[in-house]
């Protein structure tokens, strides 16, 4: 990769530093067809994330744009910035100062006070189970005995199940929370950023009277398969510490993210954060759900009897169409923050 001696075709954060054109042209015509849509899109969403700041975008540059094919440089950053990183990037003050929401010096856009909501996939945490089996928590002595050394997705999946069939959600989620909590006390164990938040106010009427599916759904998570068990925590800003924006260089190789769009947004309706697609196409939503990232935290016994006490499993994978997705967010996105969307990111660029 060269920096660009002319202005390229293709604009990369909404700037033209650096010329990214054959790898845009390869992701634009992608030739695997269960892989177009999702190069498609993330093409879209590196040329167009304007909230990624100069200062980070000559960083992620120098250090991996400019020697790494794109797709590799966007992963090995991730993966060494944001995931595994003691302090990732989003949160160093210079890097990310445009997208600082609350919890830092001048950041105060929304109160301490707030509550936030996410939602903790216990699948995903296999590594952790790995890590009590042989460091079980003390009030859980037994919790962790029997996870499979063979630790499959399906694996863990029947699991889980069995799991809390047999010692209840209750002992099953605080035994989780106390794992994840020793697990990061363990200075041999890597950190993983960032934690995904919404509003609880906009989040709470989904968590009282939907499933796990429609919770992923509504903040732009998808999931490959079903079984999943989805444990909604609900907590304040405060506790969270730095709150921040999202940018496509937080979320990694995800196509299911969509950058959110430029001032003049009404700030009303953004809430300083960004928005989640939703993915349910039928009906459509009708109002946009912000989003939020901070570091990673402990979640205590509190924070799930806050968000209603609930521990489920979805029962299908995510919906698909991600061009139809990406279609209505686009309109949403239109029809609350004005015109000025579509000078960023036109329809046709949608596809």
């Amino acid at each position: 990769m060269r920096y660009a001696s002319t202005s390229p075709v293709y604009p990369t954060f909404e700037r033209r530093t650096v010329d990214y054109t054959a790898a845009y042209t390869a992701w634009l015509n992608w030739g695997v067809p269960e892989q177009r849509d999702a190069y498609r899109a993330m093409a879209r969403n590196m040329m167009h994330d304007h909230r990624v700041a100069e200062l980070r975008e000559t960083s992620f540059h120098a250090g991996y744009g400019s020697r790494l094919a794109l797709e590799e440089a966007l992963g090995s950053y991730h993966w060494d910035r944001i995931r595994f990183a003691t302090t990732p990037d989003f949160l160093d003050r210079d890097l990310s100062k445009p997208n600082l929401v609350a919890g830092a010096p001048g950041a105060n856009l929304i109160d301490q006070d707030t509550p936030l909501v996410t939602f903790l996939d216990l699948n995903g945490l296999g590594a952790v189970y790995a890590w009590a089996r042989l460091h079980p928590p003390a009030d859980f002595p037994a919790v962790f005995e029997d996870f499979p050394r063979l630790s499959t997705d399906e694996a863990i999946a029947t699991w889980l199940s069995d799991l809390v069939r047999m010692r209840g959600k209750a002992t099953v989620v605080g035994a989780v929370l106390a794992a994840k909590q020793a697990y990061r006390a363990d200075l041999k164990n890597k950190p993983f950023h960032p934690v995904w938040a919404g509003l609880w106010d906009e989040l709470k009427g989904q968590v009282a009277t939907a499933g796990p599916d429609r919770w992923l759904e509504s903040v732009g998570v998808w999931k490959g398969a079903s079984g999943r068990w989805i444990v909604p925590l609900c907590y304040s800003a405060f506790d969270a510490g730095t709150l921040v924006r999202p940018t496509v260089l937080d979320s990694g190789f995800y196509a299911h993210h969509f950058p959110s769009p430029p001032p003049p947004a009404p700030a009303v309706e953004l809430r300083h954060g960004g928005c989640c697609m939703d993915l349910r196409i039928s009906p459509p939503a009708t109002g946009l759900v912000h989003e939020y990232i901070h570091q990673v935290m402990d979640f205590e016994p509190r924070h799930w009897e806050r968000a209603g006490a609930k521990c489920e499993p979805t029962l299908r994978a995510g919906p698909p169409g991600l061009v139809s997705q990406r279609r209505a967010h686009h309109r949403l996105l239109c029809t609350r923050c004005g015109a000025q969307v579509n000078d960023w990111i036109r329809d046709s660029e949608i596809d």
